[in-house]
């Protein structure tokens, strides 16, 4: 065993495993790479070539990283990495790390397939990357057009140029700009593939590509990413209410990232600014009078008593009056009327929690197949990208997490085709000091009514916890089947406090699924549900 070692920020840790075979004859549980130092702190590699089997990690390879030194790092430090792994000929691919539940996997089921592509982007968005749509395939079935394959490619993959076929040279204008663009393409062949399943209307995952032959954005610069960049209604109006206060684009960008905190806060650039700005202005042209106009003729149809009424000379808006119903009472009342709108716009963001490794990197399976090339002349390598990414806080904050003793809390719904309410409640039960209970909806929860099968974990009574205390766990939620062992689990992690008391899964099972009576999840109309809190932690906050 040898380890090679790159010092160029960002910085790389290469670990190399000669003779990989003899791992598995020995029943090595962990190795560990030698402690290296990056961003100023000492890491190290923690390798389980045979599986953790502690989570849930059997028949796979699991890969961490691990600090060394966190008890001097900083106020507020906090650090990101995704694993990097080489093969013999010297390709790099990197895998990003993302919470489990926002990872793809295969035979997920989706009700459309817009809700499967924003998972995706969900996805990419966290773990650093760019995505754009790829080929797709539509049939049409009456008078309705309907998509049956779609794939979503990472924005670095190859663009496919159009061949002018049987065309005239003289007839194609080489003279026609083609759009300039900042995104370098790799050849990468990571993506996603969706695919309408046979006699249903909902959409599955078939294939998943999760590596990537380039790194990821760090998430300092995560706020100049294509869909960051995107402004949003809130943004655009913001930009609209400066340029009414004379205040250029510039500028107004200047005042949002000191509003918001910093510019990794705020949608788009100065450039986007400014752009929104000219959209704005074009759209309006010479008609801003006239928008106001009919903007009060709407106002004076849909609104009792409200009169308005313009002064117009030589074609040109002088003057402007309008009052309501209740301004004419209060003027009747009292005289003189002054009224004024005092609304103030707040957006408050937090950041995602960041897990740190990968129970199930890769199969065991996958791994010692000999095309995939991982594994040659019994030789592999694994790695690691570190990132530091300072945060500014004016707080102490003090962590303790445990590993409860293993506690399935088990919940069964008697008669569920007879429940009438909108969500139902199980018994509160305790892990630790904490005490939990179960929520399910049986028709589904706001967007997936009527489609999806909704369960989350709620703390019970957070009023008893001070202000300053948020409650960390990881868990996981399964639908037994009752009649064979292919039991629905999903597993998450969340921060609970006063102010967020539920987690789970709003789209953890289709209706279709739950109601198809060879999956056995409904039993004599008997519906079974379990609660695995795999970790718990408590972090309190010192001023």
């Amino acid at each position: 065993m040898f380890i090679s070692k790159r010092k160029h920020e960002p910085a790389h840790y290469m670990l190399k495993i000669e003779s990989f075979s003899l791992l598995s004859e020995v029943k090595t549980s962990k190795i560990e790479s030698d402690v290296f130092e990056a961003c100023g702190h000492k890491w190290r590699l923690d390798l389980y070539a045979n599986g953790n089997n502690e989570e849930n990690g059997a028949n796979h390879i699991a890969l961490y990283v691990v600090i060394c030194d966190s008890k001097s790092c900083p106020k507020g430090w906090e650090s990101v990495a995704s694993n990097v792994y080489e093969t013999p000929n010297g390709t790099r691919y990197w895998t990003p790390i993302v919470p489990h539940g926002v990872k793809p996997v295969l035979k997920a089921r989706f009700t459309t397939i817009e809700q499967a592509v924003a998972m995706y982007e969900e996805y990419a968005q966290l773990a650093g990357f760019g995505t754009r749509l790829g080929t797709s395939k539509k049939v049409k079935i009456g008078n309705e057009v309907i998509t049956t394959r779609r794939y979503v490619l990472c924005s670095r993959a190859p663009v496919n140029k159009h061949k002018h076929k049987e065309t005239n040279p003289d007839d194609i204008d080489s003279t026609s700009p083609s759009r300039r663009s900042n995104v370098k393409v790799t050849d990468c062949k990571a993506c996603v593939k969706f695919r309408r399943i046979k006699k249903s209307t909902d959409y599955e995952i078939y294939g998943f590509v999760e590596e990537h032959n380039h790194g990821f954005t760090s998430p300092e610069n995560l706020d100049l990413s294509l869909k960051r960049r995107k402004l949003d209604f809130s943004t655009q109006e913001f930009i609209a209410k400066c340029r009414n206060a004379n205040l250029g684009p510039t500028k107004s960008h200047k005042v949002h990232v000191a509003i918001k905190g910093g510019h990794h806060n705020v949608h788009g650039t100065v450039v986007d600014y400014k752009n929104c700005g000219r959209d704005i202005r074009d759209f309006i042209g010479d008609r801003d009078a006239q928008m106001i106009i009919d903007k009060f003729k709407a106002r004076s149809e849909n609104k009792v008593n409200y009169t308005f009424d313009t002064h117009i000379d030589d074609m040109e808006l002088q003057l402007i009056f309008w009052c309501d119903g209740v301004s004419k009472l209060n003027y009747e009342a009292f005289g003189d009327v002054l009224a004024f709108d005092a609304t103030y716009h707040t957006n408050m963001f937090h950041e995602d929690e960041t897990t740190w490794g990968f129970d199930k990197l890769i199969s065991l399976e996958s791994f010692m197949e000999g095309k995939n090339g991982y594994l040659f002349d019994d030789s592999c390598v694994f790695g690691a990208e570190v990132f530091e990414v300072p945060e500014f806080t004016q707080v102490d904050r003090c962590l303790s997490l445990k590993k409860p003793p293993a506690t399935i809390h088990s919940w069964t719904i008697n008669k569920v085709s007879a429940v009438t309410e909108d969500e139902v409640h199980s018994e509160v039960f305790k892990v630790g000091k904490v005490k939990w209970k179960l929520s399910l909806f049986p028709k589904g929860l706001n967007s997936v009514k009527d489609t999806h099968l909704s369960i989350f974990l709620n703390i019970h009574y957070t009023a008893a916890f001070p202000n300053d205390w948020n409650v960390y766990a990881k868990f996981k939620i399964r639908v037994k089947s009752q009649a064979t062992e292919n039991d629905i689990e999903k597993e998450t992690n969340n921060w609970f406090s006063n102010s967020v008391d539920s987690s789970g899964f709003p789209t953890i099972m289709t209706l279709s699924q739950l109601n198809d009576s060879e999956n056995g999840f409904l039993l004599n109309d008997n519906l079974t549900v379990e609660v695995e809190i795999l970790g718990m932690g408590v972090l309190k906050y010192f001023v």
